[in-house]
């Protein structure tokens, strides 16, 4: 007859063990860090800072539109951006500018670009002036859009919460350890 033994103790995790597990974690703490800190605090900081842009006016030089097919076979998903080139006045100086909106156009959260492109396609077409945003201290630098696309930028933040979710996690496992 097998005796079964219940005050057995788990086996504490071997020394080297651990601290692979905590070089892991730091692995992936870390690369939440730099991603947040290349990707979404310079766009976060862009919005703020666009925010005090004045305005003028701009005349639309060109518009085109450019559709991008994704997803599947059955369902595809059509996303469209424009790329633009306008003029516009500051101080009697004029400058050329081609930036549309705070992001690129793969920010399409909410279907913000697809909507974007087609209006401005529009004004194009009917002639009629847009609102520019630019930087007072450097007018070459405009945009035609500021808004900050939050539903992107909830999406982006994604990735570094799951990576610092991967390495709290493994310090749990770690720490709960004998």
């Amino acid at each position: 007859m097998n005796k079964i033994n219940n005050n057995s103790e788990p086996k504490p995790m071997p020394k080297g063990l651990k601290w692979f597990f905590i070089m892991l974690w730091s692995f992936f703490l870390v690369l939440g860090i730099i991603y947040f800190s290349l990707i979404v605090l310079p766009r976060l900081y862009l919005g703020y800072q666009v925010q005090s842009w004045k305005t003028t006016t701009a005349t639309l030089i060109n518009v085109k539109l450019h559709t991008q097919k994704t997803g599947k076979l059955l369902h595809p998903i059509y996303k469209t951006h424009a790329t633009v080139v306008y003029s516009y006045l500051v101080h009697e100086n004029k400058y050329i500018g081609n930036r549309v909106s705070l992001f690129s156009y793969h920010d399409n959260a909410n279907g913000f670009q697809d909507e974007l492109a087609y209006n401005l396609k529009n004004k194009f077409q009917n002639k009629q002036s847009v609102i520019v945003y630019y930087n007072q201290s450097n007018p070459n630098e405009s945009m035609l859009n500021r808004d900050i696309q939050w539903a992107f930028l909830a999406i982006q933040m994604i990735v570094p919460l799951i990576l610092c979710g991967i390495g709290g996690s493994i310090v749990l496992v770690i720490y709960n350890e004998p």
